[in-house]
């Protein structure tokens, strides 16, 4: 489980933060994240932990290894504000770039592991013409089967 950050531990940091150039405000938005540097090490808020893939992005951004941490949202969102509005009119330019980003995000999440199970048995429960995919929790893992024809069949990884 990842640390939360709040406002009251931002506010101790205030004189350690940095933020890092060559990012824009509204990409930042985008991707709902905030990347600083806190004494020399590159950390990131982001709202929840299915962001983590914002990390991996910012690190193929920056060529920095970002430590993650959850923080709300709407702090997320002053903090952009604070430290990037005022690089925002300088950063106009890479707007395509920002675009470019939120592409390479969703590549990124479309390459994870778990994302490509779930799409490989969707796509395997059509094929089949199943109804129904069951995922049953087994102290050995999962099982996983899916209902044809009002019939439950084992799903066998090939």
């Amino acid at each position: 489980m990842l640390p939360r950050v709040t406002k009251a531990d931002i506010e101790k940091l205030e004189e350690e933060l940095l933020a890092l150039e060559g990012l824009s405000a509204s990409f930042l938005r985008t991707i709902r994240a905030f990347p600083y540097l806190e004494n020399g090490s590159a950390r990131v808020l982001v709202p929840s932990e299915n962001d983590l893939l914002v990390a991996d992005l910012l690190e193929k951004r920056t060529g920095q290894t970002f430590i993650p941490a959850l923080a709300d949202e709407e702090l997320i969102f002053e903090l952009i504000q604070k430290y990037y509005e005022e690089e925002e009119i300088e950063v106009e330019a890479s707007e395509e770039e920002s675009l470019e980003d939120v592409e390479l995000l969703k590549d990124l999440a479309s390459e994870a592991p778990v994302i490509r199970l779930v799409n490989r048995l969707i796509r395997e429960g059509v094929e089949n013409r199943a109804t129904d995919i069951h995922f049953e929790p087994l102290k050995e893992g999962l099982r996983v089967r899916f209902r044809i024809d009002g019939v439950l069949h084992d799903w066998s990884q090939q």
